[in-house]
């Protein structure tokens, strides 16, 4: 495959320095910078205005900018690591945002909980291409994060195999917690 970042300014050191800053289990993304990050936000951006009548269109502002990269940090959905010889750099440590904010998770919460009574309607009405899963199983309290990281690994994993673009869209849901 091809290397986590570009780094042909930095010496060998250099890079391990920087990669020893790296978690473990990171989604197969590369490392950017922050010119990088920020022409990938304004282009994500001109991609959803897009989809938005000409009249309805606003342009990426520096402050909406900075919210959403504050929480893509605060979600833990991106890291910042800091860089002595040059941009501070990226990583991304998830494949999805998960929002931190009461209230946007209480949103979330909603959205999910229609869609999963969706896909439960349609499996119940033994609709083609649906399925229930739910397997109940007692996890020691010192693996339960391991597990819980597995869980994530795995499902990626299968997604990851399974996706081609353009494709029949699907979408598995699952919560994990305490019965």
């Amino acid at each position: 495959g091809s290397p986590r970042w570009q780094a042909r300014q930095l010496s060998a050191r250099q890079r391990w320095e920087i990669e020893q800053k790296l978690p473990a289990n990171l989604p197969d993304a590369q490392l950017i910078d922050s010119i990088q990050l920020r022409d990938l936000l304004e282009a994500l951006h001109q991609w959803s205005q897009a989809k938005l009548p000409a009249a309805e269109r606003v342009p990426l502002s520096d402050a909406v900018e900075e919210h959403i990269i504050s929480r893509l940090l605060h979600s833990q959905t991106m890291l910042k690591i800091e860089n002595a010889w040059g941009l501070p750099l990226f990583a991304l440590l998830k494949a999805s945002y998960a929002p931190q904010g009461l209230e946007e998770r209480v949103f979330t919460s909603v959205e999910d909980t229609a869609n999963y009574f969706r896909l439960m309607k349609e499996w119940a009405n033994r609709s083609p291409h649906t399925m229930r899963i739910i397997e109940e199983l007692d996890v020691p309290l010192e693996r339960l994060e391991e597990a819980m990281n597995e869980l994530d690994i795995l499902v990626r994993s299968w997604a990851n195999r399974y996706h081609q673009a353009g494709s029949k869209a699907m979408t598995i849901q699952m919560a994990f917690g305490e019965k």
